[in-house]
């Protein structure tokens, strides 16, 4: 490993800033570590001084680090630094709450429009929950993603398996509410007959509401896990693109 990448690496270690930022600071610094080690071996200075001659010029220290990151840093971050950790987290989390109440209200209240809670099939209630935490789960990865811009590795899929997730878990939820529901059907036409058309256009009403709730939600989280999915994987493939150009810049300085 030369000079370049061992210290190279280790600024990239210690800069947080949001990508695709973080990656054009880091080659930019990169470039401009190169090309001076160039310059100075055309001045006739040795391959090995000109190298640690220009890490010491261009090299930046810790203080110059948390300038940059305080220039960098997203508009949200600086507007709740005057907060504590503890009491920044519970605004955050109250507003994620706000934002996904407000979302499950307004479809609630849409639903309520189609007579869905006239004569609800038994399973509606834990489909409605599963949308909710649906839309929960996608306001918190967009916050975190697009607000507060924390991009570290650790934190950049943790919780989006949860989408594809619950949208299989609706599917399932749904298609047992039919089962479960149809059963009960059965049983109360086994003890009388005579309304057996009005029981089954009943059960047929109830369930397909059902079952539309169920690939609604279904179809709602996997569309957000596709949308939030893209984004991180940008943000990965600046990650990469990092690696891979102090690696070339490096190599190249090595020849």
């Amino acid at each position: 490993m030369s000079g370049f990448e061992r210290d190279l690496r280790t600024i990239a270690d210690r800069l947080e800033l949001p990508q695709p930022g973080r990656t054009r600071v880091l080659l930019e610094l990169a470039a401009d570590l190169e090309d001076l080690e160039q310059a100075l071996v055309a001045e006739g200075v040795p391959p090995e001084a000109a190298r640690e001659r220009a890490l010491a010029m261009m090299l930046p220290a810790a203080e110059a680090l948390e300038e940059l990151e305080e220039l960098h840093r997203p508009l949200y971050v600086r507007l709740v630094d005057r907060f504590s950790d503890p009491a920044r987290h519970r605004l955050e989390r109250m507003l994620l709450g706000v934002v996904a109440v407000g979302l499950f209200l307004a479809s609630a209240s849409w639903l309520s429009r189609e007579q869905l809670f006239r004569d609800p099939a038994p399973f509606l209630w834990p489909l409605l929950g599963l949308g909710f935490l649906t839309l929960a789960v996608s306001a918190w990865k967009g916050f975190q993603l697009l607000v507060t811009k924390d991009h570290r590795p650790g934190q950049l899929r943790r919780g989006l398996m949860l989408l594809p997730a619950l949208a299989v878990v609706a599917i399932v939820v749904g298609l047992g509410g039919v089962t479960v529901d149809l059963y009960h059907v059965a049983g109360r036409l086994e003890a009388d007959y005579s309304n057996e058309a009005v029981q089954l256009l009943g059960w047929l009403r109830r369930d397909s509401a059902m079952l539309s709730v169920a690939l609604l939600t279904c179809s709602i989280a996997g569309m957000l896990w596709l949308l939030i999915a893209a984004g991180v994987a940008r943000v990965e493939q600046s990650e990469a693109e990092l690696l891979a150009g102090i690696q070339d810049l490096s190599k190249g300085g090595e020849s």
